[in-house]
């Protein structure tokens, strides 16, 4: 199920979860191969719901693998204007940090009592450089993620005037 802010709730079209939400769980798996050497190298940790993974500007200390539970990425601000993504099982938190060494640029926060593996930035390297079938499916990753940013840019200002347009129907004129 996609969620959606109010002003996307009308909207059944699939680009709607981009601006207006939570992207769908299946959206943001890591492929297998990546997860099951991630998850050989990590270590377990488990958040209680409302905890912090990290904040947007921390310096980066790895990437989290979501085992159970569900995690928010987000900017912290209103959440109309900014919306967050939530992340579920199977999914890998502060991936583009991690690989460019650049502080976080998104906030994450446990949504339900979690468990996860955390990968240290170093070890996550050590690995990319060690397997180059890896470093292909990391690649991919991130070009996903930038390929749906920018079809949130390009359709996010024809998303916002229909949702404002369905708040604010212009009444019809009457035909005499």
């Amino acid at each position: 199920m996609v969620t959606v802010c109010p002003e996307f709730a009308g909207y059944k079209e699939p680009i709607a979860h981009r601006m207006g939400g939570a992207m769908p769980l299946r959206a943001v798996h890591t492929p297998t191969e990546l997860q099951s050497h991630l998850e050989a190298i990590a270590t377990e940790v488990s958040k209680a719901r409302g905890s912090t993974l990290f904040r947007r500007g921390d310096d980066v200390s790895g990437v989290f693998l979501v085992r159970s539970g569900k995690v928010k990425l987000g900017l912290g601000c209103d959440e109309s204007v900014c919306p967050s993504r939530t992340l579920g099982v199977g999914a890998l938190v502060g991936l583009p940090a991690t690989m460019s060494g650049a502080p976080y640029s998104l906030t994450a926060e446990v949504l339900e009592d979690s468990h996860l593996g955390f990968v240290p930035r170093e070890a996550v390297l050590d690995l990319l450089k060690k397997n180059s079938n890896l470093s292909f499916q990391v690649m991919q990753l991130l070009s996903e993620e930038i390929s749906g940013m920018r079809m949130t840019m390009k359709q996010g200002p024809l998303l916002a005037s229909r949702a404002r347009a369905s708040r604010n129907p212009t009444p019809e004129v009457a035909r005499t």
